[in-house]
């Protein structure tokens, strides 16, 4: 949701489906003061539901899985993309950063700050690749490194980086880990303060928070600044 001009803005999805396809959909509500309701759909594809979305000022900023208006059902594709969306909808722009190690789209993690800078992070056999798209659409080169961990379970900005909780690249037994990301260097610090198992990372402005799991299955929350 955002406000504009009055109003509040909500940013939806649509999906319907026959026998054979998939069909996508974005909508745009808008209702004003007199609780006055209106609707505008745009049946040409739209983000699913895994998507990160973040309002900043007028207009919204996206990144997540990208399907076209309609896709058979057995060849869904691999679409990533970033996009700047109107508060009347309609996008201002949209591209897709390249994660070239990626086989899966549920690799790719996105995290918005509060720049309306949008980070995609994915992974692939211990190899971690994190792309940046400023707020005009430009995207940065790729930084590639190696990480002892693998899947990412949450991703958020954090001051001048990027927190992390990943699963180490041992399966599904690993151990998670939270990780400050630093997006120039791609250097990865572990920052040990959510107990041996850390659940869940968020960011408000210069803040972050957590809840882990110490070792006697205690969960706790921790906040500081700047994430590191």
């Amino acid at each position: 949701m955002l406000t504009h001009d009055g109003k509040l803005h909500v940013i939806g999805f649509g999906k319907d489906t026959d026998a054979n396809n998939e069909y996508y959909s974005m909508f745009v509500a808008a209702v004003d003061e007199s609780l006055a309701f209106q609707t505008r759909m745009s049946k040409d594809g739209s983000y699913t539901q895994f998507a990160a979305v973040r309002a900043i000022g007028s207009h919204w900023y996206i990144g997540g899985d990208f399907y076209p208006k309609f896709v058979p059902k057995n060849d869904l594709p691999i679409y990533y993309a970033n996009s700047k969306i109107k508060p009347g909808g309609g996008y201002l722009w949209s591209v897709r950063p390249l994660h070239k190690v990626v086989t899966a789209s549920d690799n790719i993690a996105t995290a918005i700050d509060d720049r309306a800078t949008t980070y995609s992070l994915s992974q692939s056999r211990g190899t971690t690749s994190l792309i940046a798209v400023d707020a005009s659409g430009r995207i940065a080169p790729a930084v590639t490194y190696k990480s002892a961990f693998c899947k990412v379970d949450t991703f958020t900005p954090s001051g001048h980086g990027l927190l992390a909780i990943r699963q180490s690249c041992a399966g599904s037994n690993g151990k998670r880990g939270l990780v400050w990301i630093n997006p120039v260097t791609g250097v990865e610090t572990v920052v040990d303060v959510l107990g041996s198992t850390p659940r869940f990372i968020m960011s408000s402005g210069r803040n972050w928070y957590g809840v882990g799991v110490n070792g006697r299955k205690q969960e706790f929350v921790f906040g500081t600044l700047e994430g590191q």
